[in-house]
């Protein structure tokens, strides 16, 4: 926000995340890069170069370098999963803010840890489902879009070998926690199955859920694509929702039936589509997450989107790796 205070903020990790977080952060006023962390100086270094700040290949190098006025006040981790726990940690003891990539940890055990770290600290801890910050997402789940019976989620794309977690932890898990929102109840059944194919995990996962509220949904993960697909649809009683989220776009299709003029065994049914011409907040979603944490992170406030929700995501994405072995 213009005019507010510039907040000192860290990038840890620079793979393709690391490195979006840096192009977006690069343009956000009232935001200081102070530095590129990452194990691998090469990438540290080039990295740093291309939003002309400092690289360090350690937490601890960049934390000794700065005085206590000039240190970070947030971080953002996008390191590997199984570094989340003692990269997020040693950040959170000395009093930074975080903003750490889905899924928290490696497991709910690790994620629960670092809570409780964040909590004791009283630091503003963030889970990135970047997803919630999609306007499409922000659309569909406004109250008028219901009630809604049935969900529909695609999230396909083509192989990459840079990716280590499997599908469910890696892509599902965003889309576990978007039906979290809707459905507000427990889960009473989950069908799943998976395959391995081009790596040594899940290279796609397929789930059906029930919960208690009655609502069901369809979940399709898949690094077998030859495009990349981030489809949404929700069921209604009346209509029937579809939302793009790399397009951007809401599309509301209905049927209507009626009777013709000239008998009432004639009848047809007239299908129609109206699109949402303007999505409020039509943003980058990577940009509505950042904003979002870096007020947090100024005001020392509850945070957007914590931990807990990103554990909570973290169960169910454990259920389903259990259907799938059953």
């Amino acid at each position: 926000m213009a005019g507010t205070e510039v907040m000192n903020v860290a990038v840890v990790g620079t793979g393709v995340m690391g490195n979006n977080h840096l192009r977006v952060l690069s343009r956000m006023p009232d935001v200081r890069i102070l530095g590129v962390v990452d194990t691998d100086w090469h990438r540290a270094k080039a990295a740093a170069e291309s939003v002309d700040t400092r690289a360090f290949d350690s937490i601890d190098q960049l934390l000794d370098t700065f005085e206590a006025t000039q240190s970070p006040g947030a971080a953002v981790v996008t390191t590997p999963t199984a570094t989340h726990l003692p990269v997020a940690s040693t950040l959170i003891r000395h009093g930074v803010h975080v903003l750490v990539e889905k899924p928290v940890a490696s497991t709910v055990a690790e994620a629960e840890e670092l809570r409780q770290v964040a909590d004791k600290h009283a630091v503003v801890s963030m889970v990135g489902h970047i997803e919630r910050f999609n306007p499409v997402v922000l659309e569909m789940l406004r109250p008028e879009y219901g009630p809604i019976r049935h969900i529909d989620i695609q999230r396909i794309g083509p192989f990459t070998a840079r990716i280590l977690d499997n599908v469910v932890d890696d892509l599902m898990i965003h889309d576990l926690d978007i039906v979290r929102q809707v459905a507000l109840s427990p889960l009473t059944d989950i069908k799943a199955i998976a395959r391995v194919e081009r790596s040594s995990t899940y290279d796609m996962a397929i789930a059906l859920l029930t919960f208690e509220s009655g609502i069901t949904a369809s979940l399709t993960a898949s690094r077998l694509g030859q495009k990349k697909v981030r489809s949404m649809e929700f069921t209604l009683a009346d209509a029937v929702v579809c939302g793009d989220l790399l397009r951007q776009t809401v599309t509301i299709h209905r049927s209507e039936s009626s009777t013709s003029s000239t008998g009432a065994n004639h009848r047809h049914t007239q299908t129609y589509a109206e699109e949402v011409p303007f999505l409020a907040g039509r943003v980058e979603p990577l940009r509505g997450e950042l904003d979002m944490f870096l007020e947090a992170a100024r005001r020392n406030a509850d945070s957007p989107l914590p931990l807990a929700e990103g554990i909570e995501a973290m169960r169910m994405a454990a259920a389903i790796r259990v259907a799938i072995t059953d």
